[in-house]
């Protein structure tokens, strides 16, 4: 990202990622509204997959 709008397109990118209270990676988002952070157990993920499936 050696152009101005790559530096304008990775600020923009770093802000919204504030914003969302990101604090460490990884982050999953889920659509019912949970979010799992941090290093997760296979268990956990594939728990947390199983509930937005069923």
């Amino acid at each position: 990202m050696t152009s101005d709008h790559g530096a304008a397109r990775l600020r923009a990118e770093l802000d919204r990622v504030q914003r969302l209270g990101i604090e460490s990676v990884p982050v999953f988002y889920f659509d019912d509204g949970s979010v799992l952070d941090g290093e997760q157990a296979e268990e956990t993920l594939l728990a947390a997959l199983d509930t937005l499936t069923t």
